[in-house]
């Protein structure tokens, strides 16, 4: 995985996005639990070697699968929300909350210090 990300750019930002992309498109299919601990041991290697801060570098991992929890078809989240609400799953709502997280993820990946910010106050 780091050969391919590392062949397809040299840009820290571009590997960001094709990391989210295939997080995302994994949390598509996988549960987040299981992808996180299939997946981020290759992925740890690609932050290593754009050196990404590793706080905000599993905050992303983390935000870009929970993302993956809220949409069909595994949706974890999703069935559990219909079932507290008992609402059927294809009338709950989520695409809102969805737009909301990729907006959130996004400001993430483009402005690091809003992650690591606080933890630098506190381990200098």
């Amino acid at each position: 995985m780091v050969d391919f990300v590392t062949d397809l750019t040299t840009s820290p930002l571009v590997a960001y996005l094709v990391i989210v992309a295939i997080l995302l498109f994994i949390g598509l299919f996988v549960e987040a639990l299981a992808a996180i601990l299939i997946f981020v041991p290759g992925l740890l290697p690609i932050g290593q070697r754009f050196g990404f801060d590793p706080v905000h570098y599993a905050l992303v991992i983390i935000i870009a699968m929970l993302i993956g929890t809220v949409r069909p078809p595994v949706g974890l989240q999703l069935y559990i929300a219909s079932a507290i609400s008992r609402v059927p799953v294809p009338r709950v709502v989520v695409w809102p909350f969805v737009g909301a997280m990729t907006a959130v993820l996004i400001l993430i990946v483009l402005v690091p210090w809003t992650v690591t910010w606080i933890p630098s106050l506190f381990f200098k």
